[in-house]
């Protein structure tokens, strides 16, 4: 199971979702998109998480890649019963951005490994358990040029530029003949996140308007949001 685990949106083979959660003091009701992880209730939120360099410091990532997981395996209708011994076994996919890959690959790997224990959780009051069999970090980016390469011929040109524009940072890495080049990779702090900021910014100070970053993807998708929420 390949999740995207992005500063702005979380992504997984048929969903895109905010990455943002909030706890609820009460019981998660049928229908709404939340889980139940060691005792207490999270429910998807439109508010992302503030920026993190490292997303391990926390368990929020790792209850957002669990919510991720839970949709997947409710649209595929598997469920922990149908497993002998109750488990559900799991390859996970994540990825890391270019300028981080290497320094965090360790630590980002155990954040979701925890010694390949079982996992129990509830997903619109329906019990899982789950267990990672491995997880398996990739560099992003590259991922998407390897799974591009032999079709496009890529690894015959002396130079291929990978540029991922994320929610906060803004990737690059260049390729030469199908390698990576380790000189010519870095995360930039530019992303959508960013230019969001600006809009922001720049639509206070001319309109006197209080932007959030939700009303900003209302107008994108054209989404109705009603003035009295923008003043």
């Amino acid at each position: 199971m390949s999740i995207d685990t992005g500063n702005k949106m979380m992504k997984t083979n048929h969903f895109i979702f905010h990455s943002g959660i909030k706890r609820k003091e009460q019981k998660i009701l049928p229908g709404e998109e939340g889980i139940f992880f060691k005792g207490i209730n999270y429910l998807e939120s439109n508010q992302r998480i503030s920026y993190l360099e490292d997303k391990t410091i926390d368990d929020r990532y790792y209850i957002l890649t669990l919510l991720g997981v839970a949709k997947e395996l409710e649209k595929e209708g598997i469920e922990t019963g149908i497993y002998e011994g109750g488990t559900i076994p799991i390859q996970l996919l994540v990825g890391l951005p270019p300028g981080d890959y290497g320094k965090q690959i360790r630590k980002f790997r155990e954040y979701f490994w925890r010694q390949g224990k079982a996992v129990y959780f509830s997903y619109k009051g329906k019990p899982y358990r789950i267990r990672y069999e491995s997880v398996n970090v990739y560099m992003q980016g590259y991922s998407a040029y390897i799974l591009v390469a032999n079709q496009l011929y890529l690894q015959e040109q002396p130079k291929v530029l990978l540029i991922d524009i994320g929610g906060f940072t803004v990737d690059y890495l260049l390729v030469r003949y199908g390698v990576v080049d380790r000189t010519r990779i870095d995360s930039l702090p530019e992303g959508i996140i960013m230019l969001y900021k600006r809009i922001m910014v720049g639509i206070r100070q001319r309109f006197n308007l209080y932007l959030e970053e939700a009303d900003i993807d209302n107008i994108l998708f054209k989404r109705k949001t009603p003035y009295s929420e923008l003043v």
